[in-house]
């Protein structure tokens, strides 16, 4: 059940309508497409097509129960990866919440689609759909919270670059 669970999760074609804790509950198969789209390629090799973030809240689409969650505030990020061509090499990805002095807040890191998608099994054209959450204390400060991700070899830890140069994108938390 465990690796059906994480095909759906991975695959973009069936969105996520609902979430509360571990619970989803995914719909039929679409063309789900994300809400910020992107053109972001590193290395020639992953494309970030886009992502969608879902902030918490009672009673919503995404919720978290937790007793922790009164002091927290929890998003869900969906990145949307595509393959361009095949590698050996094993990617990880990166999505920190900065705030405004770039001082991670919160972050996670690890294979596409939760660890389950290794870069070097995915084939050219092949789009996953990584699913990532990150908490942060509400205390921190509330204005001018952004993302800031990117790719990293696995192995070495060495930072992938974009094509101008860049080890990471960064992109404001609320659009």
């Amino acid at each position: 059940y465990r690796t059906l669970f994480y095909n759906y999760l991975a695959d973009p074609s069936y969105p996520i309508v609902a979430q509360v804790d571990q619970f989803f509950l995914f719909g039929h198969p679409s063309n789900w497409q994300p809400a910020t789209p992107r053109q972001d390629n590193w290395n020639q090799t992953l494309t970030l097509t886009g992502y969608t973030i879902t902030r918490s809240a009672p009673n919503s689409a995404f919720e978290v129960t937790e007793p922790s969650d009164q002091h927290t505030q929890t998003a869900r990020v969906e990145l949307l990866w595509r393959m361009q061509t095949q590698t050996n090499q094993t990617y990880s990805a990166f999505v920190q919440l900065i705030d405004p002095q770039a001082q991670v807040l919160a972050q996670s890191d690890g294979w596409p689609a939760d660890g389950f998608r290794p870069t070097n099994v995915l084939k050219p054209g092949e789009a996953v759909r990584d699913v990532r959450y990150l908490t942060w204390d509400l205390a921190d400060p509330p204005g001018g919270l952004s993302l800031r991700i990117g790719l990293h070899d696995s192995q070495s830890n060495q930072p992938t670059k974009l094509a101008d140069g860049q080890d990471f994108i960064i992109v404001p938390l609320e659009p």
